[in-house]
């Protein structure tokens, strides 16, 4: 109950950023809906292409401008349960962010063992502070999930010396 509380508390500078700069800062950008097209595209076709986006060589366009398709694929299957609006791509981030900063508050309270120890809730409390990470969990762009998938790594590689069943699950991210 005490970690829930304390994971609770430290997100709540980004939940309380979140609802005051949604959608202001940064402002809308035209990435958005081309990572929304693509995403789109992706799911249709099985393919990556950024056909809307203009004034660029026709092999960057096919390849999806060569971005990893994983974000594309989850913000696709988000946006049909949740819509096309700006405000349902950037809710996707906001929900990667806050995932981010959870296994973050994990992390330090794996590597800081100590009991009775603010350290993990300190260290969160100070990620969800960080200008640049809250301004990331607002824009709807791939590189908050990039953060997710190493903050996970990172805690997945520290548990699998405990639990050496954990180092496989490590490699997959």
């Amino acid at each position: 109950m005490k970690n829930i509380l304390l994971i609770f508390l430290s997100i709540s500078p980004l939940l309380i950023s979140a609802s005051l700069l949604f959608l202001t800062d940064p402002p809308i950008w035209p990435d958005e809906g081309t990572s929304l097209y693509m995403a789109k595209t992706l799911l249709e076709t099985g393919k990556m292409n950024a056909g809307n986006y203009g004034g660029i060589p026709d092999v960057a366009v096919g390849a999806g401008l060569g971005f990893p398709p994983v974000y594309f694929f989850i913000l696709g299957i988000w946006a049909r349960v949740f819509g096309e609006s700006i405000e349902a791509i950037r809710a996707l981030s906001l929900t990667i962010g806050l995932l981010s900063a959870i296994i973050f508050y994990f992390l330090a309270n794996a590597i800081f063992t100590r009991k009775g120890s603010l350290l993990p809730f300190l260290a969160a409390f100070l990620l969800s502070t960080n200008f640049v990470f809250a301004r990331a969990t607002r824009f709807g762009r791939p590189e908050i999930l990039t953060l997710l998938f190493i903050l996970l790594s990172l805690l997945l590689f520290y548990k699998s010396f405990k639990s050496p069943k954990l180092l496989l699950l490590g490699f997959l991210f």
